[in-house]
């Protein structure tokens, strides 16, 4: 069963799957409400920022911004219990934290956010603009990009300070990555430490999508290359020492890219638009959920029970539980599934299923499931099954 949290008929949504829009003691929760269920951006299209009082269910706009997407939002999380952060725009990107005890803005930050470091103390930032050009749905459009080298810093929330810089000079060992469309996105911090994981993504107009996973060791200011075979995606930390993605095993993505035969590649984009078959994901690409073990280096194939149909989605886990929740991306039928999978005796439970909005399924503006964990028998979603984006706590 779900229930929903957000106003009916008002399209709210909090973002991705990786921060909850909850405060610690689950008093309060955060939302954008957007005029549209989805449609492309304009820079004239700005979110409210709300909170929710869960207790006596009464909702509270606390500010408005121009920087935002429909996949992260303005990544609106919480700093402490009454403390919130996200983004803004006002001549540039920067971002702004609202104290909900005064109702005021305490303070600013004079970088945008993308992640947040488990204690809270820092935070990582990426061009926006750079996001908007070469990534749809996922930058903020309020400035034209400017080629710039820089793909990631690593700052001080208490005072902004830049402790840790990745650079495309970072990267010039890798002859498959087109310096001039390239990005960084998916920063997750390890839990309990200010360790991360990232993604570095390349697409030219030329060629497919390709992603590395890099693991970032910050006391030693080291970058580990984990993944290499052009195709890495949705990834969690099952706990501080091991990460856990949806990727591919053998180097068959960056071949194909460099394939000149226009036949052939005007094949294999049809077999990709139709859908590639599981067996061939499974045999031939090497598509899997691994393991990546931070203190040894080592990445491993976890051989879950997943069907084909069913991976990839967004997933976090429940690690006392040894569970995982995940949604899947809409189907044909414009449905996305809901389910859980237990590690320990590799048993997945369908829990259930949501239609999507047919209009926006697909687009850069579409509403996928991105279940956040609250408890193990609760999680919180975004969906559009009953024709508007609204927030929902769903049963597990």
């Amino acid at each position: 069963m779900e229930k929903l949290i957000t106003p009916y008929k008002k399209n709210h949504f909090f973002g991705y799957y990786d921060k909850s829009p909850l405060n610690s003691d689950k008093t309060y929760c955060l939302s954008h409400e957007v005029e549209f269920s989805g449609k492309k951006i304009s820079r004239n299209d700005s979110a409210k920022i709300f909170i929710t009082n869960l207790q006596n269910n009464t909702i509270k706009e606390i500010d408005r911004t121009f920087a935002w997407n429909y996949q992260q939002g303005a990544q609106l999380q919480w700093l402490s219990e009454n403390r919130i952060i996200f983004n803004s725009f006002d001549k540039n990107y920067y971002s702004k934290i609202y104290n909900a005890e005064t109702s005021k803005i305490e303070s600013t930050l004079k970088e945008p956010i993308y992640s947040i470091s488990d204690d809270k103390k820092i935070y990582s930032t990426v061009n926006y603009n750079r996001l908007h050009k070469f990534r749809e749905g996922y930058g903020y459009q309020q400035q034209n990009y400017v080629f710039d080298e820089n793909l990631l810093k690593i700052c001080s929330i208490n005072n902004d300070e830049v402790l840790a810089e990745i650079n495309i000079s970072d990267f010039n060992y890798i002859d498959d990555l087109d310096i001039n469309c390239c990005w960084i996105d998916h920063i997750l911090f390890s839990p309990k430490n200010y360790d991360f994981v990232f993604l570095l993504r390349s697409q030219s107009n030329n060629s497919n999508l390709l992603s590395y996973l890099f693991f970032y060791d910050f006391k030693k200011k080291k970058i580990h290359n984990v993944i290499n075979t052009g195709m890495a995606g949705h990834g969690s930390w099952l706990n501080e020492n091991n990460f856990i993605i949806w990727a591919r095993q053998k180097q068959l993505t960056k071949k194909i890219n460099k394939i000149d035969n226009s036949i052939i590649k005007k094949f294999i984009k049809l077999i990709r638009f139709i859908g590639v078959p599981g067996f061939i994901r499974n045999k031939i690409y090497g598509d899997s959920y691994l393991n990546f073990d931070k203190h040894r280096k080592k990445t491993t194939n976890l051989r879950l029970n997943i069907p084909y149909s069913f991976a990839g989605g967004h997933f976090s886990f429940i690690e006392d539980e040894n569970l995982m929740i995940s949604d899947t991306y809409h189907d044909k039928n414009n449905e996305s599934i809901l389910f859980n999978y237990n590690l320990r005796d590799h048993t997945l439970m369908q829990l259930n299923k949501f239609k999507c909005m047919p209009s926006i399924k697909n687009k850069s503006y579409r509403c996928d499931l991105h279940p956040r964990i609250v408890s193990k028998n609760e999680i919180i979603i975004d969906s559009t099954h009953e024709g508007f984006r609204g927030m929902y706590f769903v049963n597990i």
